[in-house]
């Protein structure tokens, strides 16, 4: 497992991004950005020691000193090279449970998170989830309605992580 020593020692933050202060190989030139953007829309992947790694761990690692399970980009936006903003202040510690809530993927036939269509009852249904528990929170004439049921649930169970429709 890499170390925060070890990160120190080989690359440079600056501005959210890090530059190879070591040439751990013949194609790699001190100075230049490290790594090469990966399969995965929006990461830049970087190898050290024969380990792949995201850049968003290391910068992670070489400012908090671990690499959590999972790392959250507060804001998503790509910046010019179609990378995700790697800035430290951009990065926290999350669950995969939050980081899935966040999620911005509506899917279905309502335009809100957490809502549905209900073809039976005529009505939308409004349901979350928290720690794998899916939770019914009523049904509602007005759609609207029903994903601020959603989004008084989720700020319930999730606070300041809470991704919501509507400004509470």
């Amino acid at each position: 497992m890499i170390t925060q020593e070890r990160v120190r020692e080989v690359l440079e933050y600056r501005d959210g991004k890090l530059y190879w202060k070591q040439a751990l190989s013949s194609n790699i030139e001190i100075g230049r950005r490290a790594g090469t953007k990966s399969g995965i829309k929006g990461y830049q992947q970087i190898r050290i020691d024969k380990k792949s790694y995201y850049e968003h761990q290391l910068i992670y690692l070489l400012f908090k000193g671990y690499i959590p399970k999972q790392i959250d980009h507060i804001v998503d936006y790509l910046t010019a090279e179609g990378i995700k903003c790697n800035c430290i202040e951009n990065l926290q510690e999350t669950t995969n449970g939050d980081n899935l809530q966040k999620s911005t993927l509506i899917s279905g036939t309502s335009k809100y998170k957490g809502v549905h269509w209900d073809k039976i009852n005529r009505k939308w249904k409004a349901s979350g989830s928290f720690r794998s528990i899916v939770r019914h929170l009523g049904r509602f004439k007005d759609e609207k309605e029903a994903a601020k049921a959603y989004d008084k649930f989720t700020k319930e169970k999730r606070g300041g992580t809470a991704y919501l429709n509507f400004e509470l």
